[in-house]
């Protein structure tokens, strides 16, 4: 696997299942994927929010403004 790709998991269900307890394992596997990837971007939506937030607040407490050799301030 390379880096970046996701990763894949191959269910081949009993021969002995009906269709119906198939098409229920698919829609499970399929549901829980779905959550698992809502619940993904929401971390890295929130860490990136949060790095926004440190970025931001450095930038207008920092004190890189201050006049050196007599120049006037920003």
């Amino acid at each position: 696997m390379k880096s970046g790709d996701s990763p894949v998991l191959f269910v081949y269900p009993p021969d002995e299942l009906s269709d119906e307890s198939v098409h229920a394992i698919s829609e499970f596997l399929h549901e829980m994927c779905r959550s698992f990837e809502q619940h993904y971007h929401r971390r890295i939506n929130r860490f990136a929010d949060a790095q926004e937030r440190e970025a931001r607040d450095r930038i207008y407490t920092s004190n890189n403004c201050k006049a050196e050799d007599g120049d006037e301030p920003f």
